[in-house]
C-alpha cells in the first residue's frame, strides 16, 4: 500500500509540473487563434468592394435632385454651389452643429459611415 501511495503522488506531481503549463499553453493558443480569425474577419470586411460601391453611389446622389428643388432654389443653394463636400457639411452652423432638417434627409440617412482613423 506504501507503494501505491508514492507512485499516486510522483504521477500527481507529474501532472501538475507538466499538466498546468501545457493546459494553460492549449488555451493561449486557442484564444490566439480565435483572435487571428477575428482579425482576419475584419480586414476582409474593410476590403470589400461594396464599401467603395456604396460610396461612388453616394457621390451621384446629391440632395438638390433627391428633395427635386426647382432651378431658382438651386442656383442660391450653398450644397449645390460647393458640389465637392456633402450638403450636410455645407450646411453646418458656425459651432459645427448641423440643422435638423439634414437629419432627416435621405440623402444624410443613406451616406456611408465613416470609420475612425
Amino acid at each position: 500500500m506504501n507503494e501505491f501511495s508514492v507512485i499516486l503522488t510522483l504521477i500527481a506531481g507529474l501532472l501538475l509540473r507538466f499538466g498546468i503549463p501545457i493546459g494553460i499553453t492549449v488555451l493561449l493558443v486557442y484564444a490566439l487563434r480565435r483572435l487571428d480569425q477575428k482579425w482576419q474577419r475584419d480586414v476582409e470586411l474593410e476590403s470589400q468592394p461594396e464599401l467603395v460601391l456604396k460610396v461612388s453611389l453616394f457621390d451621384k446622389i446629391r440632395c438638390w435632385a433627391t428633395n427635386e428643388c426647382s432651378r431658382e432654389i438651386r442656383d442660391t443653394c450653398p450644397a449645390f454651389l460647393e458640389s465637392g463636400r456633402p450638403c450636410w457639411q455645407v450646411y453646418r452652423d458656425a459651432s459645427g452643429e448641423m440643422q435638423s432638417k439634414c437629419l432627416d434627409c435621405p440623402v444624410f440617412q443613406a451616406a456611408p459611415i465613416p470609420r475612425p482613423v
